[in-house]
C-alpha cells in the first residue's frame, strides 16, 4: 500500500517533472515530510486539510516574508503568495456557491 508521503511526492513529481529545480524541491519536501513524521509521530494526513488551512499557512509565510529585510526576491514571492491567496478565495467561493446551487458546474465549465 502506498504511503501518504509517497502520494504527496508522486503528485509533486507530476507537476515538477525531472528538472534539476524540481528535484531540489522534491528533496526538500521529502525532508520536511520526514521532520513532520517524527514531530507528529505519523504521516501527513492525506485529504484532511481544507482551503482554509492552506490559506492560514500561506498567510503565515507572508508574515515571515514581510518581516525579512527588503529585497527584490522578497517582493516577487510576496506577490506570488498574494496571488495564491486570491485563487484560494475564488475556489472557496465557488465551492460555497456550488453547495448552494443545483448547477454543480465549476466557474471554468460555465
Amino acid at each position: 500500500m502506498e504511503s501518504t508521503n509517497d502520494k504527496i511526492i508522486d503528485l509533486l513529481k507530476t507537476h515538477l517533472g525531472d528538472a534539476k529545480f524540481g528535484i531540489i524541491i522534491i528533496n526538500y519536501v521529502k525532508k520536511r515530510l520526514k521532520i513532520g513524521n517524527k514531530k507528529f509521530k505519523r504521516e501527513m494526513p492525506f485529504g484532511k486539510y481544507k482551503i482554509k488551512d492552506v490559506r492560514e499557512e500561506l498567510v503565515d509565510a507572508l508574515i515571515y516574508l514581510l518581516s525579512m529585510d527588503d529585497s527584490l526576491l522578497k517582493e516577487k514571492i510576496i506577490t506570488s503568495i498574494i496571488e495564491l491567496l486570491n485563487i484560494l478565495e475564488l475556489i472557496e467561493m465557488e465551492e460555497i456557491n456550488n453547495a448552494n446551487s443545483k448547477d454543480q458546474r465549476t466557474y471554468l465549465e460555465t
